[in-house]
């Protein structure tokens, strides 16, 4: 049984658990909570494995060798490809997306006539046993468009699964003997995600073999060259059926510590918060006292205090312009940094796309890398309201002047570390949303504009001259006019992002309240209705504490 699936079986056999001792109206609310989980789960707990590189570097003819089908388009126009997903049915189909939306299902037969918008991917279910068994291991193989494809397409899919994969397999042709300017460029971006990166030099059957262990070493020696660290590297050829190198790379991917990292914390804080109502409820059934009127009075006093608290923090934290300006001088660093690239492609008279695909290159990791530090920055600020809030629900719950204090405050804890955690997703869907599609064009003009007054100093001069004053008028006018046509995208992104922590934090000190008030109200109406059966059901409230404290202690 994979990660995924204990993980459901534990917050299934938790709730059941839960459900039977808690009042009606908290019971819905935690079954909305763990069913909206167990939805993710099941959506969003797959490792995406992406196969880049190049046009006609095979990677689509790759990956339907190892299928033994052909299958995903290999003739395809660059600025018609779309990543295409491979999972396990038995019933065989397509379906096409838009984002997270269903926009059509059509038979497998027509996966080469769709026509596609760069915004769309597509499912691919088929039944195959090497699919079924990454997919058992909760790994999806992604055919994505080429790194010199369409910029709109290319840079939809990058933005898409460096979100959502853990690893991506690059892919470049034995034929050219060593690694292409575009591939070593995507190579640098792909490290600063800090994320794991294999190579597989496909095409092989092209080149003598004794020329292949030449070919292996130059690649590897520039992966691990910019990347400070190991690459694996293997050969495989599509014709030949060559790709069982490839297929042991994959088996070395430990999908279950990744979902285990991503998902053992938000499940953990569900199961405590289970235990925390059930503690509440035996806590006032073992009181003398029958009326808590005063304490849900408290309850509902500390809601809005923290409430208070928190538009007093988000009114403290960094004004969204400062945040805004750290983020795009970042932008302006990076681009800075790479003007003598850019500056040899204008001297090269490289086309627009091959210019703005280097661009892209430098500002979107630098985007993705600064938006992300920033919005912890900002839920940091907001984190201390939670904390002052689960401690002191902790004492309002546990100080009636009758028993010891039975529900502790470390359970009221993990609801701090839930909501990171199920912030961290929500920033990974934003990341990968349509919005940033609206940062291309601007930096495509930007460029554009300057092109032909740098084209016209390059006659009569010497090529370092002419680099040098290329370079100068990419730091002195182009950045400027990049910085600034980014200024409102990314200041519409952060307020988003903004937006939802305030939401999610203010959410969770209001659905806390009302399931503690819930539970009390609920040993209100026991206690006043019959005394004589309390310490039968106080008996069955330990019981079921200590089967959560048993279900959760499964949760690795």
């Amino acid at each position: 049984m994979n990660k995924t699936q204990i993980y459901v079986d534990i917050l299934n056999k938790a709730y059941k658990i839960a459900e039977a001792n808690l009042s009606e109206e908290a019971a819905k609310k935690d079954a909305e909570q763990k069913e909206q989980l167990v939805a993710e789960l099941g959506k969003l707990a797959y490792i995406k494995v992406p196969f880049v590189g190049d046009f006609n570097a095979g990677k689509s003819s790759l990956i339907n060798a190892m299928i033994g089908r052909d299958l995903l388009p290999t003739n395809i126009l660059p600025q018609t490809a779309v990543p295409y997903e491979l999972r396990f049915s038995e019933e065989e189909k397509l379906e096409v997306f838009e984002g997270e939306e269903l926009k059509a299902t059509e038979a497998l037969e027509r996966i080469k006539e769709l026509k596609l918008d760069p915004k769309c991917h597509v499912v691919v279910y088929i039944n195959h046993p090497f699919i079924k068994q990454l997919n058992d291991r909760n790994i999806v193989l992604v055919d994505m468009p080429g790194i010199d494809s369409g910029i709109e397409a290319h840079n939809n899919a990058i933005l898409q699964y460096i979100q959502e994969g853990n690893c991506f397999f690059l892919v470049t042709a034995a034929e050219g003997g060593t690694l292409k300017e575009s591939t070593v460029s995507f190579i640098d971006e792909v490290r600063k995600y800090d994320t794991p990166l294999f190579v597989a030099i496909s095409q092989c059957d092209k080149k003598p073999v004794d020329a292949l262990d030449g070919i292996k070493c130059s690649v590897s020696d520039i992966a691990e060259g910019m990347t400070g660290g190991s690459v694996p590297v293997v050969l495989c050829s599509a014709a030949k059926g060559d790709f069982s190198a490839v297929q042991d790379v994959l088996n070395t991917i430990d999908s279950e510590l990744v979902i285990s990292k991503r998902y053992s914390g938000i499940v953990q804080g569900l199961v405590n918060g289970y235990i925390a109502e059930l503690q509440v409820r035996l806590n006032f059934l073992a009181s003398s006292k029958s009326d808590f009127s005063e304490e849900i009075a408290r309850l509902e006093q500390e809601k809005e205090d923290a409430l208070k608290k928190l538009n007093e923090k988000m009114a403290e934290a960094q004004p969204l312009k400062k945040s805004a300006d750290d983020i795009l001088d970042d932008v302006k660093n990076a681009l800075i940094d790479k003007a003598d690239s850019i500056a040899n492609l204008l001297y090269e008279k490289a086309g627009n796309d091959a210019l703005n695909r280097e661009t892209l290159s430098i500002v979107r990791p630098v985007l993705v890398n600064s938006l992300e530090k920033e919005v912890k920055e900002y839920q940091g600020v907001l984190g201390g309201v939670l904390e002052d809030f689960s401690k002191n629900v902790g004492q309002i719950l546990s100080d009636n002047g009758q028993i010891d204090r039975i529900v502790k405050s470390t359970e009221f804890e993990t609801m701090v570390r839930t909501i990171e955690a199920l912030l961290l997703n929500w920033l990974r869907k934003l990341l990968s949303s349509s919005k940033w599609l609206v940062l291309i064009a601007p930096l495509l003009e930007a460029l554009i504009k300057f092109i032909p007054d740098i084209l016209i100093s390059i006659f009569g001069k010497s090529k370092e001259k002419v680099l040098c004053e290329i370079k100068a008028v990419f730091i002195n006018k182009v950045v400027a006019k990049i910085v600034e046509s980014l200024r409102e995208p990314v200041e519409s992104i952060l307020s988003e992002q903004r937006g939802q922590i305030d939401k999610a934090v203010a959410d969770l000190v209001e659905q806390e309240t009302r399931k503690y008030d819930e539970n009390i109200q609920h040993v209100m109406r026991e206690k006043q209705e019959d005394e004589q059966q309390s310490a039968a059901k106080i008996e069955q409230l330990q019981k079921a504490i200590v089967e959560l404290q048993a279900v959760v202690a499964q949760v690795k």
